[in-house]
């Protein structure tokens, strides 16, 4: 069962090991190569006119640039409580919508109810003559002479 096992492990580590050393020697041939290629500014790779392109106008930013820290960010803990409120929100919203949370049965009294609330309200009577007079006379004795204005 197990007979292709050893071949198989003693062979994959050589094979990666002599994949790696051919690579690592590759590479530093090819990097001499290049290297002899560029020039010493190494812009030789570069078109003239993309080095001048770059060399022209370069706008620096300077720490004047930063802009300057908001004032009316909230602190951490007001955004507590609104993370806070939000969840209780939530929490309310499911707990109202739960199947259990309401029923069918009993709509005699939620229909009697509710024509109690839409019912209209009655008349208002008009207040008589001595009932006019009455309000006058409670109003006048209440009211307060406004002060007399202080000498300086």
């Amino acid at each position: 069962m197990k007979a292709f096992g050893r071949d198989f492990s003693m062979t994959q580590p050589m094979a990666a090991g002599l994949t790696l050393l051919a690579a690592a020697g590759a590479v530093p041939a090819d990097a001499a190569r290049r290297c002899d290629a560029v020039p010493a500014t190494g812009r030789g790779i570069l078109a003239p006119d993309v080095v001048g392109a770059a060399d022209a106008a370069r706008s620096w930013p300077t720490f004047c640039s930063i802009p300057a820290t908001p004032r009316d960010v909230p602190p951490p803990p007001a955004f507590r409580a609104a993370v806070v409120d939000t969840r209780l929100a939530g929490r309310t919203v499911v707990a109202d919508s739960a199947p259990d949370s309401f029923h069918l049965a009993d709509t005699a009294a939620f229909s009697a109810r509710a024509r109690r609330e839409a019912a209209a309200p009655p008349p208002i009577a008009t207040p008589g003559e001595a009932d006019t007079e009455a309000f006058i006379r409670a109003s006048r004795a209440a009211a307060t002479p406004p002060r007399a204005p202080r000498k300086r």
